[in-house]
C-alpha cells in the first residue's frame, strides 16, 4: 500500500512539473548587436514563434540599464507585405513614417520631429496617385488641407458662414448662427465650432473657446446684452470639420459685433 501512495506522489509531481515549469510559449525574440548595447525586439501574429513576424523594432540600452525604442521599427501585414516604417530616436519617432497599402504603395507619408508629428503630411490612393496634404507643426493640425480629385485637382473647400440674429430686445441676446457653404460643403460630415486665436494664427489647439453645436453642421454663439450695456469686440470664428474621407479641415473667419443693450 506504501509503494502505491508512494507511486502516486511522484507521478503527481511529475504532472505538476511539467504543468507549471515545462517550456512555455516564447512571445517576443531579440537578438544581441554588437555595438552601443543594441537589441532588434520582435513580435509574432497571436504570439505564436511560428506565425509570421508582426513587428521588430530597435532598442537602446539606458544608463539606467532600461531598454526604449532606438532604430527601425518596421510593421508587417500576415501575408508579410511591409505595412508600415518609422524610425526611433531615444523612443521618440523621428523622420518620415511610412503606412502601406497592401498594393505596396505608399499610402501615407507623415513627418515627426522629436516625437510630434512636424511638417506636410500626404496620403495616397492604391495607384500612388496623391489624394491629400494637410500640414501640422509640434504637434497640432493646421489650416491648409488640400484634397485631391483622380485626375490630381485640387477640390475647393467650403468657407464659415456667419447669421447675426439680433434678439436684444426681445429676451437680451445678440447671437451668431453658424455653418459652412459654399464648394465642397458635401464633403463635410461634421463640424464643431470654436472661438479664439490659433497657434501662429494657423494651428489648432485645445485652449479654443468651444461653441455650443444646434446640429451636427451647424452652431450658435450667444452674447448676452443686459440693458445699457455695450458689447464692441472681434470674434475670431473657427471651424474644426470632419471630411468624407476622414481628415481635418480647419477653417476660420473674424467677424466683429458692436451692440448696445436696450
Amino acid at each position: 500500500m506504501k509503494h502505491v501512495l508512494m507511486l502516486s506522489l511522484v507521478v503527481l509531481i511529475g504532472l505538476s512539473g511539467c504543468q507549471f515549469f515545462g517550456p512555455q510559449k516564447k512571445v517576443v525574440t531579440t537578438s544581441e548587436s554588437k555595438n552601443d548595447s543594441t537589441i532588434v525586439k520582435q513580435k509574432h501574429f497571436n504570439d505564436d514563434p511560428t506565425s509570421p513576424i508582426e513587428w521588430k523594432v530597435g532598442m537602446k540600452k539606458t544608463p539606467e540599464g532600461t531598454y526604449v525604442r532606438h532604430g527601425e521599427s518596421v510593421r508587417f501585414t500576415k501575408s508579410g507585405k511591409l505595412a508600415e516604417k518609422i524610425i526611433y530616436k531615444n523612443n521618440k519617432k523621428e523622420g518620415v513614417r511610412l503606412t502601406y497599402h497592401s498594393t505596396g504603395k505608399v499610402y501615407k507619408e507623415q513627418p515627426y520631429v522629436n516625437g510630434r508629428l512636424d511638417g506636410i503630411c500626404k496620403r495616397y490612393d492604391r495607384e500612388g496617385k496623391i489624394t491629400a496634404e494637410y500640414p501640422y507643426k509640434n504637434g497640432l493640425p493646421g489650416i491648409g488641407l488640400i484634397e485631391y480629385t483622380n485626375l490630381g485637382k485640387a477640390r475647393a473647400n467650403p468657407v464659415i458662414s456667419i447669421q447675426k440674429v439680433d434678439n436684444i430686445k426681445a429676451n437680451g441676446t445678440y447671437s451668431l448662427s453658424l455653418s459652412l457653404k459654399g464648394d465642397g460643403v458635401k464633403r463635410i460630415k461634421s463640424v464643431e465650432f470654436f472661438e479664439g486665436k490659433l497657434v501662429e494664427g494657423k494651428y489648432y489647439h485645445k485652449n479654443l473657446t468651444p461653441i455650443k453645436n444646434t446640429s451636427s453642421k451647424k452652431g450658435e454663439f450667444t452674447i448676452n446684452v443686459p440693458k445699457g450695456y455695450q458689447v464692441n469686440k472681434n470674434l475670431n470664428i473657427i471651424a474644426v470639420a470632419k471630411t468624407t474621407s476622414g481628415l481635418k479641415l480647419i477653417l476660420q473667419k473674424t467677424t466683429s459685433v458692436n451692440v448696445r443693450g436696450v
